[in-house]
């Protein structure tokens, strides 16, 4: 099964990261959000997928993140 989701929030940890990391990783943060393909064979392997995914992307440890099924959204409104 392959979905498109809409990442929405990202919360991740950044103890422990120098004040050049830190602004390298929230920049990365502020483009994360949006649309994601993610397959997998249900739902509970898709969302495993898409935070190890943004995890990959982050390079940083999630602590929460929000998403929604693909639809018109205030994220895609100008795609």
């Amino acid at each position: 099964m392959n979905l498109s989701l809409i990442v929405e929030n990202v919360e991740v940890d950044l103890s422990n990261l120098t004040e050049k990391v830190k602004e390298k990783v929230l920049f990365k943060v502020d483009n994360c959000y949006g649309i994601w393909n993610i397959e997998g064979r249900n739902l509970e392997e898709i969302e495993v997928n898409l935070w190890n995914k943004l995890e990959t992307y982050l390079t940083v440890k999630l602590k929460s993140m929000e998403y929604c099924k693909n639809q018109p959204h205030r994220l895609t409104a100008f795609m």
